[in-house]
């Protein structure tokens, strides 16, 4: 989990990069597949969300581990679901929080914008209010009591090393 900027993208490509038998499940990818990056077309109906956890039941029955990219919206409603497919599959289910200071991910958002704008890239939220409110959000619903990695002060290969001793 973790507010937009965070690292959780980066994070996640490393500590799959070497893990054949891990598989990503992100709503955000789901999102755009389905919608061509239209936050309208599916965002308050919670289909991108019954997808997202149809093809992690799939993958889960074929013997795939799995990675989920959220943020803690998602997993407050999802968490039962995830938690039960874990049992289910006889999977180890933990959660980890992927943060930076405030000020941090705004230059990274900053940065971002800049970014999708001179490589025409595709990014949902453009402006920094949509931003401050997913950070608003994130601040809100963060599970307190799980692991913590602070992506301004660690580098991906630091928080892939935490990740993987977690996991053994």
């Amino acid at each position: 989990n973790g507010p937009m900027c965070s690292g959780k993208t980066l994070v996640a490509d490393l500590f799959l990069k070497n893990k054949p038998n891990c598989f990503r499940v992100s709503v955000d990818k789901i999102k755009w597949l389905i919608s061509d990056y239209s936050l309208e077309k599916y965002g308050q109906t919670g289909v991108t969300h019954r997808i997202t956890f149809k093809l992690a039941t799939a993958a889960a029955a074929e013997g795939l581990s799995l990675v989920i990219e959220s943020n803690p919206r998602l997993m407050v409603s999802w968490r039962p679901q995830y938690t039960a497919l874990a049992k289910k599959y006889q999977l180890n289910f933990f959660e980890v929080n992927l943060e930076a200071p405030h000020e941090v991910l705004k230059q990274r958002f900053v940065e971002r914008v800049a970014r999708a704008e001179r490589e025409r890239g595709h990014i949902s939220i453009k402006d920094e209010a949509g931003m401050e409110a997913r950070y608003d959000a994130y601040i809100s619903l963060r599970n307190p009591n799980v692991p913590t990695f602070d992506s301004s002060l660690m580098s991906t290969e630091e928080i892939v090393s935490k990740l993987d001793s977690l996991i053994d």
